[in-house]
């Protein structure tokens, strides 16, 4: 199995990266900062040379705030095509080493049947694709669970928990995030990791 590295410390988690042609979920409540470790881990990837294809589903990319946590707009493809079809198509091209698709919540369909012609599409082109994922309360269960059926196509799981916020002379400056591997098909699960976010920078 080839890695792709984020240079982050998730991927000691993982393994060694992203694994080549596979489907890594990063899920969480909202305000866990899904969204600062995409931008972060595509300016890790950016960072060796590889190619990155930013699906931005729900029209919410800061370029700003991508630009101070490393993140070369100028170097990538940003896209908001949010069709099961039309993701699968640029995954197709072969131009792109990482996808990273913000969210999940955002394609359409979200059937397992579809969502799996992008996981096909990554395993031929051999993009390794990152998808965020937001958390719903499930009533009748009484639990927080992932939308759709991603956790079943995913390789790699890693679950997101906001821990306590980062104060600096009384004023809320960051917050901790806990990044568990709840699920990992490629070495061992159930290894976490700490990681500071700090306002309008990003992960430390």
């Amino acid at each position: 199995m080839e890695f792709i590295s984020t240079k982050t410390a998730i991927d000691v988690i993982m393994g060694q990266g992203l694994p080549v042609g596979k489907i890594v979920e990063l899920f969480g409540e909202e305000a866990s900062g899904k969204s600062s470790f995409v931008y972060r881990m595509a300016a890790g990837v950016q960072s060796q040379g590889f190619k990155v294809l930013l699906i931005d589903t729900e029209n919410s990319f800061s370029l700003e705030y991508a630009k101070n946590v490393g993140l070369d707009p100028d170097n990538m493809i940003y896209s908001t095509e949010s069709s099961v079809e039309g993701i699968t198509s640029l995954i197709d091209t072969g131009h792109f080493d990482v996808c990273f698709i913000d969210s999940f919540c955002g394609i359409y369909p979200r059937e397992d049947r579809d969502v799996r012609h992008i996981k096909n599409s990554a395993s031929s082109n051999e993009c390794s694709i990152v998808f965020t994922n937001q958390l719903r309360r499930n009533i009748q269960e009484n639990r927080n669970t992932s939308y759709g059926n991603l956790k079943n196509l995913a390789s790699i799981r890693l679950s997101l928990r906001k821990l306590r916020n980062r104060r600096k002379l009384g004023l809320i400056v960051g917050r901790n995030i806990e990044v568990h591997c709840v699920k990992n098909l490629i070495l061992a699960p159930d290894k976490k990791v700490v990681i500071p976010i700090e306002l309008g920078v990003g992960i430390g």
